[in-house]
């Protein structure tokens, strides 16, 4: 009775070679998430808009470059407008049947294409679970029906009778253009209400989903403890004293039989509660046991092998990535020492411990540093706990945090939540989030878009060009191609950043950014400008020229300068790709770029 998915996760967790087993509980879990019976967050419409764009692409685009290459424009596009029988439409339909069938089979099989993975997003049915190649053939026949029947229509009526001039041409263009925006409309049912579902999913029963991924805890680097070692070797009871973290009162030791190490503290008041003895989280370090020993009391804590978070700090600001895990332990800490009334009077920034596997353990008292530190804070109430993990969030390097967790932040250091619980559950949401920009996101935000535009134009050019011409004069064409491809990228573009937006960064959820949040119209125009200066520059100079001279552009010289445009345009693309949160062209605007 077990679904499929989830069959072939207990299948493979009880194989037998360890090598065909998960290599980790991480990877585990990873494969258990889409089976949770936790509400799945639905997908923006900017999201699936970005997933679209490289779907489409994967979809159709292997397909019509070999059609214009094999049969050429006129068979795929023109000669269906007059002829109707199936011989006439048979490339045509080729290209349709070959992007229905890709996201039938990817998205009804997988539940994702290629654009849905790199976006992380998956398509379900009602049940949770993959839709089926059936449900998936119906919410892709809606659009591409509705794209279909307002195009040939209008393509049939406005053909010529006679032989197609460069007006026919671009008017055909500009339908094939302009009529995939029709379903749009299709858009207009999605609300928050129903999870943003478009007419097609509606009709098909699916929905698009963020699919549940584990964040993985970045491990942290072990330092050597500030501690001061101990003359000959002492123990306490059976465990041998290795150094002293504060001379006489607390020390760091091990447990010979059990090869752990612990922390050895003298007791100075009242015994532990009961309370305190019982703890076991990971959140804090668990009291193992007491041991009186000349006239002395000493309470024994396992010790993980870690640094203090002020080592962690000491080389400057913490990325976002790795931090919010460590503000989501202390928060949940501090939550159950509440409830179970182990919470101290007072937390400082010292009295957090890091792990070597990348977790934050609140210490019952602050690790001994040299110089000033910050003061405690009192913690008794909701708004002390906040000022104390707001104390520990001063420490994030601000250009690393995305804008969604940016009022988050904003809320803490007011001390604007109500309750700690609510604050451990929001730091908790946030861990899922994306926070960096990876190298393949940048890449997919540079190259997407204007691929796209150079395959097609390059496409429109093999099949002008005659096969047998000059090398040369295939050259000249492409590099008046991309001579004109690029001022139109360029100029929406600038257009663009009027809006504060940027055409590759929105439609792939990034956001040029400062320290303060969102970048200023100015500081996006100034990108614009530097970004496109290259471009820009020199075309205004053939400009210039052809207008003095009272004669159109040489187009020797706009090919040529196609080319360079190229490789100064792949010099700005190389650099984002080595520095993904900031190009040559983001810093000097003075901006980064990050996750929206």
């Amino acid at each position: 009775d077990l679904p499929p998915g989830l069959s072939q996760i207990v299948s493979r967790c009880l194989s037998k070679e360890p090598g065909s087993r998960y290599g980790s509980y991480a990877a585990l879990r990873d494969a258990l998430l889409p089976l949770s019976s936790a509400v799945a967050e639905p997908a923006t419409q900017a999201q699936r808009t970005a997933a679209g764009w490289i779907d489409y692409l994967a979809a159709f685009l292997p397909t019509y470059a070999a059609l214009m290459v094999l049969v050429g424009p006129e068979s795929l596009f023109i000669r269906p407008l007059y002829d109707f029988s199936f011989d006439a439409w048979r490339y045509h339909l080729l290209l349709l049947a070959s992007g229905v069938g890709y996201f039938t089979v990817v998205e009804g099989v997988w539940g994702a294409g290629l654009g849905k993975w790199v976006m992380n997003l998956r398509v379900v049915g009602r049940n949770g679970r993959s839709p089926g190649v059936v449900r998936a053939l119906v919410r892709m026949l809606i659009p591409i029906g509705v794209i279909e029947g307002i195009r040939v229509p209008l393509s049939v009526a406005l053909a010529p009778a006679e032989a197609w001039g460069v007006l026919d041409v671009t008017l055909f263009i500009g339908l094939s253009i302009a009529c995939p925006w029709v379903a749009a409309l299709l858009w207009l049912t999605a609300r928050r209400s129903n999870g943003f579902a478009a007419l097609w999913d509606l009709s098909s029963g699916t929905r698009v989903v963020v699919r549940p991924r584990g964040s993985r805890r970045p491990a942290a680097p072990v330092a050597p403890e500030p501690a001061e070692a101990v003359g000959p070797s002492r123990r306490i009871g059976p465990f041998r004293v290795e150094s002293d973290v504060v001379p006489g009162r607390w020390l760091s030791g091990e447990d010979q039989v059990l090869k752990r190490r612990v922390w050895l503290r003298k007791r100075s008041g009242q015994a532990l509660t009961a309370a305190r003895r019982s703890v076991a989280r990971p959140g804090r370090s668990r009291w193992l046991q007491e041991i009186l020993a000349d006239g002395e009391a000493w309470d024994v804590y396992e010790a993980g092998r870690g640094t203090p978070l002020s080592v962690q700090t000491a080389a400057g600001s913490l990325r976002w990535s790795v931090l919010r895990f460590w503000l989501h332990d202390v928060a949940s800490e501090l939550r159950a020492a509440e409830r179970d009334g182990t919470l101290a009077p007072a937390y400082g920034f010292d009295n957090v411990w890091i792990t070597d596997d990348g977790r934050a353990v609140l210490l019952d008292e602050p690790w001994p540093i040299e110089g000033p530190r910050p003061g405690a804070v009192s913690v008794g109430s909701v708004g002390g706990k906040q000022r104390f993990l707001s104390q520990l969030a001063d420490r994030v390097d601000p250009l690393s945090v995305p804008l969604h967790a940016r009022p988050v932040l904003e809320n803490l250091r007011s001390a604007s939540f109500e309750k700690i619980t609510f604050v451990a559950g929001t730091l908790r949401g946030l861990l899922n989030k994306p926070s960096d920009v990876s190298r393949g996101l940048r890449a997919a935000s540079l190259f997407v878009i204007p691929g796209y535009a150079t395959v097609a134009t390059f496409l429109g050019i093999a099949s002008s060009t005659p096969s047998a011409s000059d090398p040369v004069v295939w050259a000249g064409r492409v590099g008046i191609a991309v001579f004109v491809m690029m001022h139109f990228i360029a100029l929406s573009d600038i257009v663009l950043a009027f809006w504060q937006k940027s055409t590759g960064l929105s439609t792939f959820g990034l956001e040029a950014v400062t320290g303060s949040g969102c970048a200023s119209r100015v500081r996006l125009l100034l990108r614009a400008g530097v970004m496109w200066l290259p471009v820009l520059a020199p075309s205004g100079g053939l400009v210039a020229i052809a207008i003095l001279k009272g004669t159109w552009i040489d187009t020797i010289a706009a090919a040529q300068l196609g080319w360079v445009l190229l490789a100064a345009s792949l010099v700005y693309s190389i650099s984002a790709l080595l520095h993904p949160n900031r190009g040559v062209h983001d810093r000097l605007a003075g901006v980064w770029v990050g996750r929206r």
